[in-house]
C-alpha cells in the first residue's frame, strides 16, 4: 500500500465505529509493518477505558483485597499498592520472585 493510498484511507475512508482500525494500523506502522494478533489486542486493551475500569475493579475487590487484607503481603494507600519490605530485596531476589510468579502463570 502506498503512502498516498494509506493516507487517503485514514483521512477519508476509514469507518470510525470504534478505535480498532487506527490502533491496528499504528501497531503495524510502529512494528515495521508486521504485528501479532496479541500485540494488536494489547494495544486495543490499553486504549479501552471500559476494560481498564473493569480490571481496576478486579484489582480493588479481588486481587488487592486478598494480598492486602487476607495475606498482609501488600499495603494500600489511596490508589497505590505497596509490596511490604520491597526495599530489602536484592535485584537477584526480585528476578527470582518474578520468575516464580511467571511459572505460576
Amino acid at each position: 500500500m502506498t503512502f498516498s493510498k494509506l493516507k487517503k484511507f485514514i483521512t477519508e475512508d476509514m469507518s470510525m465505529q470504534h478505535i480498532y482500525q487506527p490502533l491496528m494500523l499504528i501497531e503495524l506502522l510502529k512494528r515495521k509493518g508486521t504485528s501479532s494478533v496479541e500485540q494488536i489486542s494489547q494495544s486495543i486493551l490499553n486504549h479501552d477505558p471500559t476494560q481498564v475500569e473493569y480490571y481496576s475493579e478486579i484489582v480493588k475487590n479481588m486481587v488487592g483485597k486478598v494480598l492486602t487484607k487476607n495475606r498482609g503481603i501488600t499495603t494500600k494507600e489511596g490508589d497505590f499498592y505497596h509490596l511490604e519490605d520491597f526495599d530489602k530485596l536484592t535485584k537477584d531476589q526480585i528476578k527470582e520472585l518474578i520468575s516464580l510468579c511467571e511459572s505460576k502463570i
